[in-house]
């Protein structure tokens, strides 16, 4: 009887631990894994995230074959920003009657724009196949007449007429020999242009008329038409389509710009946005403009130098203040 008792404790002793082995291992097991995500993860696992950075697609470059000219440059006074250049901008080049920005910009700086000036021999010093605008020996105008038949009609007599009475104006000597006085302010010119850090340039006469010498850059060019803009006169003339004068002498003449891009008569030109500014050609520098175009407070100054024709001047700032506007 002992001994079955003792078999049975036996027994019940080793089924007791066995059920504590088993609840033992259930209870230190972790969870079952789910297939949720779970809000921690080793950093070694975390997922990597590249942000997203919005950017503005790059406008397109301009298409410099589209323009006839050898040199260009489109410019913002505003942002004082040059948006294009095409050519070597410091290559020396022949500037023709865009110097005559220059020759108004000194001039005005020495003379009374309703001055009187009686035309003497130096309407004739000019080139004979120069433009004109019939500022001839014999007449009287004031200053200011001047400075638009220059401007307006670009002719070479009003330039030198406008010289000769600057540089007598320097001088203080309203008797001065034509050439004397106009070699003064030829000297006051490049006196200003190195002054003014246009150092590139040199000018020797007062028309722009092709002479040995005589040149400037793209460069400088700009800098010239930003001292030019500097003076209401000139922008006034330049904008101006098309003028009737009476001289103080009793002469009338209808004044036309050479800038087609002002005059409503040229279809294939005109554009409504222009607003001046300067025309030039020879055979040393091609047909040049340097034009102004405002749109809505927003203006722009574009040069065209060096094409084969008067029309391809038009043309190529037509075409860069399409594209830049």
């Amino acid at each position: 009887m002992k001994k079955w008792i003792f078999f049975g404790l036996t027994a019940l002793l080793l089924a007791g631990g066995l059920l504590g082995l088993v609840f033992f291992h259930d209870v230190q097991q972790p969870p079952a894994p789910t297939t949720e995500a779970t809000t921690s993860q080793p950093a070694s696992e975390a997922p990597i995230t590249v942000p997203t950075v919005a950017t503005e697609p790059t406008a397109p470059a301009f298409d410099a074959s589209l323009l006839s000219a050898r040199h260009a440059f489109v410019y913002e006074p505003a942002a004082d920003t040059l948006h294009f250049t095409r050519g070597d901008q410091q290559e020396a080049i022949s500037p023709a009657s865009l110097t005559k920005l220059m020759t108004a910009f000194v001039a005005m700086r020495h003379l009374d724009p309703k001055a009187t000036v009686a035309v003497g021999y130096e309407a004739k010093m000019i080139a004979k196949d120069s433009s004109i605008a019939a500022v001839s020996p014999g007449t009287v105008l004031e200053v200011e007449m001047i400075l638009q038949g220059m401007l307006m009609q670009s002719g070479n007599d009003a330039a030198y007429v406008l010289a000769v009475a600057a540089g007598r104006a320097i001088a203080e000597n309203p008797s001065l020999d034509a050439q004397a006085a106009l070699d003064i302010f030829m000297e006051e010119v490049n006196r200003q242009l190195k002054g003014n850090g246009i150092l590139n340039t040199h000018f020797v006469t007062p028309d722009g008329y092709d002479a040995e010498g005589h040149q400037t850059t793209a460069e400088d060019l700009l800098k010239i038409t930003k001292l030019a803009m500097t003076n209401p006169l000139i922008l006034r003339y330049c904008a101006m389509e098309e003028a009737v004068v009476t001289y103080l002498s009793g002469q009338n003449y209808t004044w036309k710009n050479t800038n087609f891009l002002l005059r409503q008569e040229f279809e294939d030109f005109y554009n409504p946005y222009a607003t001046g500014l300067k025309t030039g050609s020879t055979s040393k520098a091609g047909a040049c403009v340097i034009a102004t175009f405002e749109d809505g407070d927003r203006l722009l100054v574009i040069g065209i130098l060096g094409c084969e024709t008067v029309e391809q001047r038009f043309q190529d700032a037509q075409t860069l203040f399409e594209f830049y506007r």
